[in-house]
């Protein structure tokens, strides 16, 4: 069987549960779900705020789901140990990890033989304001998803082909990242730059993190 399958994006692919749906809440608002008036509203506050991710583009996003739905799955050939995606511009760091929705559980859709998951390092980043890094830490939490969700539904976008969650992070230190494939799982350590005293011209580097992913059984 194939060790890993990766995919290289500058934006996550999977971002905070909460985050993504209320990108695809102004993705529906500034296409008109609401009307005229509110289209205009909405498409301000995308770019006001930067609401480019994936999220942003529900058809582009849900074709790429499939993708990985069918070589996760196997229908594309003997299924890997992991389907990866690398990424950073988000200005923190975090794993995420993907699995079937529970609708397409119920509808005994191909399980998935691979652990899909989701990598993101913004090493070289303006530090994020505290408002910023506590707002950005809610939307990480399983709780702000249902909100997020209740605003998409609102506009009657569609539910994601896949579900996913945090599963470590995130950490907004100024990061290094590194992946090394194990067999068909992964490893990756994060390392911060760390300045003792007066010493700038001799930084060490400090575990962040350290994390393995072991391929299904």
């Amino acid at each position: 069987m194939s060790t890993t399958c990766s995919s290289a994006t500058s934006l996550p692919f999977f971002l905070a549960q909460g985050l993504h749906n209320l990108e695809a809440f102004n993705e529906a608002l500034a296409a008109g779900a609401w009307g005229e008036r509110a289209a205009q509203v909405g498409e301000k506050l995308r770019q006001a705020v930067d609401m480019e991710h994936w999220a942003a583009f529900q058809e582009g996003f849900a074709q790429v789901c499939d993708m990985v739905i069918e070589v996760a799955s196997g229908r594309r050939g003997a299924p890997p140990g992991t389907v990866t995606f690398l990424s950073g511009d988000v200005h923190h760091s975090y794993v995420s990890e993907a699995w079937h929705t529970r609708a397409n559980e119920r509808r005994g859709v191909d399980p998935l033989r691979s652990r899909v998951i989701q990598a993101v390092c913004s090493p070289i980043r303006n530090p994020l304001p505290r408002s910023v890094r506590v707002g950005t830490a809610f939307l990480s939490r399983s709780v702000a998803a249902p909100i997020g969700r209740a605003a998409s539904l609102a506009t009657r976008v569609p539910r994601p082909p896949l579900r996913w969650t945090y599963v470590e992070g995130p950490w907004f230190d100024n990061n290094l990242a590194t992946l090394e494939v194990q067999g068909r799982g992964l490893r990756m350590w994060w390392a911060r730059g760390v300045v003792s005293g007066d010493e700038h011209d001799r930084p060490v580097l400090q575990q962040v993190a350290d994390i393995t992913i072991d391929p299904p059984r």
